[in-house]
C-alpha cells in the first residue's frame, strides 16, 4: 500500500533518494521507491508484479524527468500504466532532457533553478489534486488492510476511508474546544457496530497525534476498575521511551507526557475526579491532553 509511487531511473538513484526524504519531510509517509529498504521492493518478490501492484494501489505519481529516464523504456512503462489507471501524474524535472510526448499535457515542476521553490509548487499541486500530507501515513505491507469485526486502529490509519466528514467534524470540534473553552467532552453516538470505534482509533486519533496541541491518552476502557485503567494510561504517558505499560500506546512514539505527579499519585489512589483535574489543566506550556475512553 503506497500513497506516491516515485518512477524514475535507475541512474537517477540520488535524486530519487532525495525526492524520498523531501516527500516524507513534507509528511507524506506512504511512499513507494523500488529500492528503498522500508518501502520499497523486498528480497526475493518478482520486481515486475511488485511495480505493476504499487501503481495501482498509489494515489499519485512523481516522475522523475532526465535525460536517462526519459530515454528508459521501463520508465515510459510506468507512466502509461498509470496514466491507463488513471492515476495523477507529477511531472518533476531533474536535468536536461526532451519530455515524453505523454507528458506534455501536464504541467512540469522544474527543479534545476530554484529547488525550493520548484519544491513548494510540487506540494501546492499535490494538495490541489486532493493529496494532502495530513491524510498519509506509513503502511505495514504485511499487515491486512481489513481487520473483520474487530475496529480498525491507528496502525490502520492509511486504509481507512470514507468517514471525511465524521471526521473533519470530529477535529472541528476539539479545536473549537482547545481553542474557546467551555466544553470538554466529545462523545461520538451511534449504533452498535455502525464503526464509532474504528472512527475513533483509525480516523480521528492518528490526525490529533500529530498536532502538537493536543498529547493522546488511550484508548482506554473502564471495565471494572476505571481508577485503576486511569492509573495505567496516566502511568504509561509518563514513562520513559520504551517503558510504557504493556498494551499501551502514547500519542507518538518514544515521546514523554509530563501530566505532572499529582495526576499518577491521584489515579493510583482512586481519585479520578482530581486525576482528571490534573491532567487536564490548562497551562501554556504545555499541550492538552485527550483522554479517549
Amino acid at each position: 500500500m503506497s500513497g506516491i509511487f516515485i518512477s524514475h531511473s535507475s541512474r537517477d538513484r540520488q535524486a530519487a533518494e532525495e525526492m524520498a526524504a523531501r516527500l516524507r519531510a513534507h509528511g507524506y509517509q506512504s511512499l513507494f521507491l523500488d529500492f528503498d529498504p522500508a518501502d520499497g521492493i523486498p528480497a526475493g518478490r518478482d520486481w515486475e508484479r511488485e511495480i505493476y501492484a504499487g501503481l495501482r494501489s498509489c494515489s499519485g505519481v512523481v516522475v522523475l524527468c532526465s535525460a536517462h529516464s526519459m530515454a528508459s523504456d521501463w520508465c515510459f512503462a510506468e507512466i502509461t500504466h498509470a496514466r491507463a489507471l488513471g492515476k495523477r501524474l507529477f511531472p518533476v524535472l531533474i536535468g536536461e532532457c526532451t519530455l515524453r510526448a505523454l507528458l506534455l499535457d501536464t504541467q512540469v515542476v522544474d527543479l534545476r533553478a530554484d529547488p525550493d521553490d520548484g519544491y513548494a509548487r510540487l506540494w501546492r499541486g499535490m494538495r490541489g489534486a486532493g493529496l494532502d500530507p495530513a491524510d498519509s501515513f506509513a503502511w505495514e505491507s504485511g499487515r491486512a488492510p481489513y481487520p473483520g469485526l474487530a475496529p480498525f486502529q491507528a496502525a490502520d490509519a492509511a486504509v481507512y476511508f470514507g468517514r471525511e466528514e465524521e471526521q473533519r467534524r470530529c477535529l472541528d470540534a476539539l479545536a473549537q474546544m482547545r481553542r474557546y473553552g467551555g466544553e470538554r467532552l466529545l462523545v461520538v453516538v451511534g449504533a452498535s457496530g455502525c464503526g464509532k470505534s474504528s472512527l475513533v482509533r483509525a480516523g480521528v486519533l492518528p490526525r490529533v497525534a500529530r498536532m502538537p496541541d493536543w498529547r493522546v491518552l488511550g484508548p482506554m476502557r473502564p471495565l471494572r476498575r476505571p481508577d485503576e485503567e486511569l492509573a495505567r494510561v496516566l502511568a504509561a504517558a509518563q514513562a520513559p521511551p520504551g517503558q510504557a505499560a504493556a498494551g499501551q500506546a502514547p500519542g507518538r512514539r518514544g515521546e514523554r507526557h509530563d501530566f505532572g505527579d499529582d495526576a499518577a499519585v491521584a489515579a493510583a489512589t482512586g481519585d479520578i475526579g482530581v486525576a482528571l483535574a490534573a491532567a487536564f489543566a490548562s497551562a501554556p506550556e504545555r499541550p492538552a491532553a485527550l483522554l479517549v475512553v
